[in-house]
This record gives C-alpha cells, structure tokens and sequence, in this order.
C-alpha cells in the first residue's frame, strides 16, 4: 500500500495489513456486506418473495468478488473467508427451505394433508453440501498439502 511514513504505517497498519496492497479496500467491502444483508433482513417483510433472492444474489456477488480477487495476502484467510461465505448461503437455503415446509405443512393440517416435499429437497441439498465439501478435501485445501504429514 505504501505509506509515506512509518507513523502512518503504525496508525493504519493493523486495519489493512491482512489484505493485499491494491486491495486495501477490501476493509469496508465486508461491513458493507453485512450492513446490506441487515437492511435487507429488517426492511423487507418476510412474506415477500424477493428477500430470498436479494439475500442470495448478495452473499453470491460477496462470494464471486472474494474468489476473484482474492484480496487476503495470506491464502489461508482467503479460504477461509470463501468456505465462510459458502456456509452462510447453504445454511441460509436450508433454513428457507425448513421454514417454508413448516409452513405448508401448518397450511395442510386442516385439510389432512401430508406434504413433506421439501424435507427431501432438504436432504438432497445437505448431501450435496456435504458430498461437495468432502470432494473439496477440506483439511488438506486449507492448511496446504502434506500438512499432516510432517
């Protein structure tokens, strides 16, 4: 990032140091994520149909920029932050999707119904995360490969 002086390398070191030097804005790209997944929670009511899709085009823009720029200098933190990512949009589909089977199922007691479609779409999405992760070799993704073995 190169500061002029060493006194402002000490002020503002600690706020930018984990990142990449052209990418030492990358502070704010965060808070401001999660500042727009607040408004968008406490905004919009949770019937409408649109929250869903603006919480997962949000965290997927967070997700695309964090992998394309890969603004961390340590690989680990960017890994970290990418797998970070990924968790909350999976728990977010889940949670939607739990949520919205409880509803119809509530919507289809009196009528004796029993739809529990989507507990298997449910399922089906925890297995795939699951199946993805294991493929993805997590550990040795993270801490670099023969970690284990030295």
């Amino acid at each position: 990032m190169g500061f002029a002086r060493i006194e402002d390398q000490i002020l503002v070191g600690n706020l930018y140091y984990c990142y990449k030097g052209r990418y030492f804005w990358f502070e704010m790209a965060i808070p401001v994520r999660r500042l727009l997944l607040a408004i968008l929670i406490s905004v919009l009511p949770s019937e409408n149909i649109l929250l869903p899709s603006l919480i997962l085009v949000t965290l997927s823009l967070a997700l695309l920029l964090q992998v394309w720029l890969d603004p961390f200098s340590a690989p680990i933190d960017n890994r970290f932050e990418t797998i970070s990512i990924t968790i909350l949009a999976i728990t977010f589909i889940v949670q939607y999707l739990l949520n919205s089977n409880h509803s119809a199922t509530e919507a289809t007691e009196d009528l004796s119904i029993n739809k529990d479609g989507n507990s298997g779409v449910c399922e089906s999405i925890i297995a795939w995360c699951c199946r993805s992760l294991s493929g993805l070799d997590v550990m040795p993704w993270c801490f670099g490969e023969n970690a284990f073995y030295q």
